[in-house]
């Protein structure tokens, strides 16, 4: 007696051929995700980081604009053996330095300070020593940023008029192009971290409205 064999005996599977086609193609949708997600990613951080820096450089012009308008003129005080440099509006001192980022624990050397651009009441005879870790008020930029420019000049031919002009850049040093300081300071654009770089350059006149 013979039994009938129902199963069919023409099962096959996947070939090694088969395998390394799929494998590539699943590879290649792969590297293509990655990619979108590391370029997402990186646009936004760059964005993060713009916005941020937009935004100090904003408050900084504001902040100054007010003291200026509700406040008194503008003195320059003299340049401290520190390096740091002044301005006295209204019995606050603006004390600041070009070029030096602000870190917590910096490297003087590689242009760190602990304080880049400095307000304090305790008088106008000096700049503050930003370098030093005693100097206290209150910072106007955030870590990682630095003054490129900043100037308050009085307007001639205007009354008790003044234009401001502030240049801050977020990034280290090996992120920048044309030095460390100056009005043409900028991101380089050629390193792979350059999402971690920003620059935003501001300029307002100001009028002083209390006399």
């Amino acid at each position: 007696m013979k039994f009938l064999n129902n199963k069919s005996n023409n099962q096959k599977g996947f070939t090694l051929i088969e395998l390394a086609i799929a494998t590539s193609v699943f590879s290649i949708v792969l590297l293509m995700l990655m990619t979108s997600v590391i370029k997402i990613t990186d646009d936004y951080y760059r964005g993060l980081t713009q916005s941020e820096t937009q935004n100090v450089a904003n408050n900084i012009v504001n902040t100054i604009s007010q003291a200026i308008q509700f406040g008194g003129g503008v003195e320059t005080v003299p340049t401290a053996n520190n390096g740091s440099e002044a301005y006295c509006i209204n019995g606050q001192l603006y004390s600041y330095l070009i070029g030096y980022e602000v870190e917590p624990n910096p490297n003087t050397s590689d242009n760190q300070a602990y304080h880049g651009l400095l307000v304090s009441t305790n008088g106008c005879s000096q700049p503050q020593n930003l370098t030093s870790p005693s100097s206290a008020g209150q910072e106007l930029l955030g870590q990682n940023m630095r003054l490129a420019a900043f100037s308050i000049t009085a307007l001639p031919g205007w009354s008790q008029s003044y234009y401001i002009h502030v240049r801050v850049v977020y990034g280290s040093n090996n992120l920048l192009a044309n030095g460390t300081s100056g009005p043409d300071v900028t991101c380089s654009g050629n390193n792979s971290l350059s999402r971690f770089c920003a620059v935003s350059d501001l300029s307002a006149v100001v009028q002083q409205r209390v006399q």
